[in-house]
């Protein structure tokens, strides 16, 4: 949560009075700050609810859907394992009278939380967006076309957590598991909160090649498709969206936790971090890496499950429930619609 986000919180109005007086001063911000066509550009894909606008999620389902009109639902940029109840983010936008998240897992607990909510499924938002194929082909032309391709995802940091973990030891087991395979490309994703970190350096000499959504919101998804669609199997050291995402694209994934021992931070209390703990290990256990490397029975259920990848929905379908946000939302606020 932002700084004026915190000071907004404190004023009495509404939940729709402080996103609108957000949203107005955020676009204030823009024409101050910046020269006139990037504040057109900023303005014209604003959203009402902040979080949005993260990866890109609001843009690419509208655009999926036909749906010009603002996004009147908070959408949940990853699976909050553990249970979590907490508000992660900003607590206004939990307010504004729904919520669009991935599977049953998550849909169970806010259907419980949030009785009065709209709750939608819709799985994977990778599967709304589109490929990046000028990043496909940049990447394309760094690999080996005699060989497969296999992406690593190493556990990742987020603003405010920083997450550690045995480096060597996750390298070691990546590449061994690249010899048994006879694998010679290997690409490294790193989440953008890492490369500012600069744990980027470390790997820069290690014999992988180096991928990342980026920090374009718009363009996070399409990259991530373009390097799932170069690779033939992933393998990372935690739990997470990577996880959901590599199946829904039909990749295999291996996860193995045992580089993952120097902190296993969450987002959430003690409680929610154990349950997290307890969940990651029953999930390592899954995607334990059985021979054949295939997506097995067991790996598809959990993933639809936790990431909703069966919830998938057509244009048509996520109009309606796009347009049903927004009649909830009119119904609750009594017609206070948002002007374009």
């Amino acid at each position: 949560m932002n700084r004026l986000q915190s000071y907004l919180s404190q004023i009495p109005l509404t939940v729709d009075n402080k996103l609108r007086l957000y949203r107005g001063l955020r676009a204030l911000t823009w024409k101050i700050k910046y020269p006139s066509d990037i504040y057109h550009s900023l303005k014209r894909n604003q959203t009402m609810i902040p979080s949005g606008n993260d990866y890109g999620h609001e843009y690419w389902l509208k655009k999926y859907s036909s749906y010009s009109d603002t996004l009147y639902a908070l959408v949940e940029h990853g699976v909050f394992f553990g249970n979590n109840e907490s508000r992660v983010g900003w607590d206004v936008e939990w307010d504004v009278g729904n919520i669009i998240t991935f599977g049953d897992y998550r849909y169970e607990l806010l259907k419980e939380l949030y009785p009065e909510h709209g709750i939608y499924k819709i799985g994977p938002r990778i599967d709304y967006s589109e490929t990046d194929y000028k990043y496909y082909n940049e990447l394309k032309n760094k690999i080996d076309n005699t060989s497969k391709v296999m992406t690593l995802y190493p556990s990742h940091s987020i603003e405010s957590l920083t997450h550690d973990y045995d480096k060597d030891a996750f390298l070691e087991e990546a590449f061994a598991l690249a010899d048994e395979l006879n694998i010679k490309n290997i690409l490294l994703s790193l989440h953008p909160t890492d490369i500012i970190n600069r744990s980027d350096d470390y790997y820069k000499d290690k014999n992988v090649i180096l991928v990342t959504g980026g920090a374009d919101t718009i363009n996070f998804l399409p990259r991530l498709r373009a390097i799932l669609e170069l690779s033939d199997i992933t393998f990372s050291n935690s739990l997470g969206t990577h996880v959901g995402y590599s199946i829904a694209m039909g990749k295999p994934h291996i996860m193995s936790l045992s580089s993952n021992n120097k902190n296993n931070s969450h987002e959430g209390s003690d409680v929610v971090h154990n349950k997290y703990l307890e969940e990651q290990l029953v999930l390592s256990k899954v995607f334990n890496g059985d021979r054949p490397f295939t997506i097995s029975k067991e790996q598809k259920e959990a993933v639809d499950y936790y990431w909703g990848a069966n919830e998938m929905k057509s244009k048509e379908e996520l109009f309606k429930i796009i347009t049903d946000c927004k009649q909830n939302y009119v119904r609750k606020f009594k017609n206070r619609i948002i002007k374009r």
